[in-house]
């Protein structure tokens, strides 16, 4: 009975982020005057070595409550309960494949339909691969960012906390993340980019010239967090 009560009540808190992203992605799309979504389904690697499924779907911003609704159902009815290690809706999406999950999808759609997407491809298949790394010009006048590499992708409380001091010192008080896992400074005045990089903290792990070795490593999180490791 407990097992049963921590199983509702961990998807009960997943449909509440769901939830609450998908709304918050739909207050910023009215925001910039659009009143439609793309939709993708997200995924891991799984024997195609696929990381996103593309659904193929153009949802209007009244109807995505809707959708996820639909979504989460979809994963609900059909979703593997028996190997915890399949639990994941990525692991559905795979038995079932993309056109498979999208139609059960449709079925449950209020009005049993969801709209197709763009007739091309949005994202280029053929992209230049960039790190980052280094100080960089902005488009603003007198603005550069500065790309700073994050061993192994790996921080602690203290590296955040001094992250987040350089930003405020030197730059707008932002920092963005990379897919590389490594960490942008943005919005620095380029007259003080030379202060920064004399900063102690780039010179030991945080360097924006990492050698060769270390600038393409990157790690999962291990077993310290990660139940599959």
């Amino acid at each position: 009975q407990e097992s049963g009560m921590c199983v509702l009540l961990g998807l009960m808190i997943f449909m509440s982020i769901l939830i609450l992203m998908i709304y918050l992605t739909c207050l910023r799309i009215k925001t910039v005057g659009l009143d439609s979504i793309f939709l993708w389904e997200d995924s891991l690697v799984l024997k195609d070595v696929k990381k996103l499924f593309l659904l193929d779907a153009w949802v209007p911003a009244d109807d995505v409550l809707s959708l996820c609704k639909a979504v989460l159902e979809a994963y609900r009815d059909l979703g593997t309960r028996g190997n915890r290690q399949k639990t994941r809706m990525m692991w559905l999406i795979d038995e079932l494949g993309v056109e498979g999950f999208r139609s059960e999808v449709e079925k449950r759609m209020p009005n049993g339909k969801l709209e197709r997407g763009s007739l091309e491809d949005l994202v280029k298949k053929q992209w230049e691969r960039r790190d980052y790394l280094g100080v960089h010009p902005q488009k603003q006048e007198g603005l550069s960012f500065i790309g700073l590499h994050v061993p192994v992708g790996r921080l602690q409380a203290d590296d955040m906390d001094e992250l987040a001091r350089l930003a405020d010192t030197y730059g707008s008080g932002e920092l963005r993340l990379t897919v590389e896992q490594n960490i942008i400074i943005p919005n620095v005045e380029t007259s003080k980019t030379e202060a920064l990089l004399q900063e102690p903290f780039l010179k030991n792990r945080f360097s924006p010239e990492p050698s060769i070795l270390m600038k393409g490593l990157v790690a999962c999180t291990g077993n310290q967090f990660c139940g599959q490791a």
